[in-house]
C-alpha cells in the first residue's frame, strides 16, 4: 500500500520481515558488503511472534485454508455470535 515507504527502508538499509538473518543467524549484507539493519519487528519480537499475526502474512492458499480452519473453529465454539 505504500510504496514510497518500502522505498525509504530500502535506501535507509533496513531489512524486509522475513529477510533480516541468513540461515546460520548473520545479517544479509548489501551491494557495498555494508550490514543490512534488521527489520525492526523481527529484531524485537522474533519472526515466530511477527508470523503469529495474520495480518502479516502472505495470503496466500495455505494461509486462506489455515484462516479458514481457524473461522471455522470459533464459529462451532461460538456458534450465537455474528
Amino acid at each position: 500500500m505504500h510504496g514510497e515507504w518500502q522505498e525509504l527502508r530500502k535506501a535507509w538499509g533496513i531489512a524486509f520481515t522475513g529477510h533480516s538473518f541468513d540461515e546460520k543467524g548473520n545479517p544479509y549484507l548489501d551491494e557495498q558488503g555494508g550490514v543490512i539493519l534488521p527489520c525492526p519487528a523481527q529484531y524485537n519480537r522474533g519472526l515466530t511472534s511477527v508470523n503469529g499475526w495474520h495480518g502479516n502474512r502472505a495470503f496466500t492458499p495455505e494461509v486462506k485454508e489455515i484462516m479458514d480452519r481457524e473461522l471455522d473453529q470459533l464459529n462451532e465454539r461460538f456458534p450465537d455470535v455474528d
